[in-house]
Parts: C-alpha cells; sequence; structure tokens
C-alpha cells in the first residue's frame, strides 16, 4: 500500500489518477478540464480550492496578505481585447496581446515613467 494513499482517494477504473504517483506535498492543488473545454466552472473549482489553502500557509503572518499563491489560467481574449478596445487600442491577432503585472515602489517615478512608455 502507498504510504499517502487517503481512505478518501478515489480509485476509478480509466482515471488519470495513479496511487503509485502520489507524493506529499504541501498548499498546492491543480485543477484540469482534460477535454480542454473552456469553463467557468473550473475557475470556480479553483477559487475553492485557493480558499481552502489558508490553512496550509497560504496567508502572510498577518492572516490578511496573500502569499502569492493564486489561479493560472488562459487568457480571456475577449475581456481583454473589449478593454483594449475601450482604452483605444486596435489588436489585429489575439497573439498581439500580452499580459504582464508589475511590482513598482510608489516613489519610483522613472520606472512609472518608462512603463507608461511601454504602454
Amino acid at each position: 500500500m502507498n504510504p499517502y494513499y487517503h481512505p478518501s482517494t478515489p480509485l476509478v477504473p480509466g482515471s488519470l489518477h495513479r496511487l503509485s504517483a502520489e507524493r506529499d506535498h504541501c498548499g498546492m492543488g491543480a485543477i484540469a478540464q482534460i477535454h480542454g473545454k473552456r469553463s467557468y466552472q473550473i475557475l470556480e473549482f479553483a477559487l475553492c480550492s485557493v480558499c481552502n489553502m489558508t490553512h496550509r500557509g497560504a496567508v502572510d503572518a498577518d492572516m490578511k496578505t496573500g502569499d502569492g499563491s493564486g489561479i493560472l489560467s488562459q487568457i480571456p481574449y475577449p475581456i481583454f481585447l473589449k478593454a483594449a478596445a475601450n482604452l483605444g487600442t486596435t489588436l489585429e491577432n489575439e497573439s498581439d496581446l500580452a499580459v504582464a503585472v508589475f511590482f513598482l515602489p510608489l516613489n519610483d517615478a522613472a520606472g512609472q515613467q518608462q512603463l507608461k512608455a511601454m504602454a
């Protein structure tokens, strides 16, 4: 018997789950739609998973600030293309769109100017 086996682990014939592949991990979850279909249900499952990670240390010592845990998903192109159009930018191809997050000091005027120049 696998030492990581838990009685609630389903043994479903044809499942991708393999007891032999189980390892002890702390604070990690993975949810995927194996047929590749986009679904809000998957995002709801992922949000539920992240909300249930607080007991595994997914918050900072102040118990308010997140530790950077989150959800990785596909880019919602229709939403971003609409937002870009509202800002006066039109793109010929979805592949011309990129998403980035920048963390800059509040008093870094030069860095903020460079960021505005790139936009």
